[in-house]
């Protein structure tokens, strides 16, 4: 008699585990979203009326996601010459964007997502005004499934490479192209990251 006994014990304690897992995980899911405006605010605190910033608008799709977003970027102290025909720059950039699958009507379609990227640019100094950049960021979720993708955690960590052109005047326009993987880093599994290609809008202001 025993036994069944220690079996139901146990199926009701795992059943308990199980359901309080789901709940932190909803929970940390509300926190992530409700903290969504603070990552553009707090990208933004060290800004004054004197500072150049950038303001973009993105558009990314990938594994069966749309991502459409806007992104605050400001320079840093750290910047520098590479030779005679580069420069090298450091600036901070904050992030919110809106995904949305493109799946199933009965689950998880669309989520929110918050990051802040620290992103080192290359800039072509003579001839056609092109750059490179890249960077490696933290990001939060508002609910870790989109579709039948589940990402796990609510925190996630993003790497980002791309490139593009200027333009204007004071080459105060510029468009460009990315590569942007999103996953947790194996914090937990799965870790079904996702794979976003972009297309970056931005304006200089100054």
């Amino acid at each position: 008699m025993r036994g069944p006994a220690i079996g139901g014990v146990g199926w009701m304690i795992s059943t308990e585990a199980s359901c309080f897992r789901v709940r932190l995980r909803s929970r940390y899911g509300r926190l992530a979203f409700r903290a969504l405006p603070l990552v553009v605010l707090c990208t933004c605190s060290r800004l004054t009326a004197a500072d150049p910033w950038t303001l973009s608008g993105l558009l990314g799709d990938g594994n069966h996601v749309t991502r459409v977003g806007a992104e605050a970027q400001i320079p840093s102290s750290y910047a520098g010459l590479l030779g005679n025909n580069w420069s090298w720059s450091l600036s901070w950039a904050g992030d919110v964007s809106y995904w949305r699958a493109e799946g199933h009507v009965d689950s998880k379609r669309a989520l929110w997502e918050g990051g802040f990227t620290p992103i080192i640019t290359l800039r072509h100094l003579n001839g056609t005004p092109y750059y490179l950049e890249g960077g490696i960021g933290v990001h939060l979720l508002s609910h870790v499934r989109i579709d039948e993708r589940d990402l796990s955690t609510a925190f996630q960590f993003g790497e980002m490479l791309g490139g593009g052109i200027n333009f204007g005047d004071r080459r105060q326009y510029g468009v460009g192209v990315r590569v942007q993987h999103i996953s947790n880093g194996g914090i937990k599994e799965p870790n079904n990251g996702i794979t976003f290609g972009e297309i970056r809008f931005s304006y200089l202001w100054e």
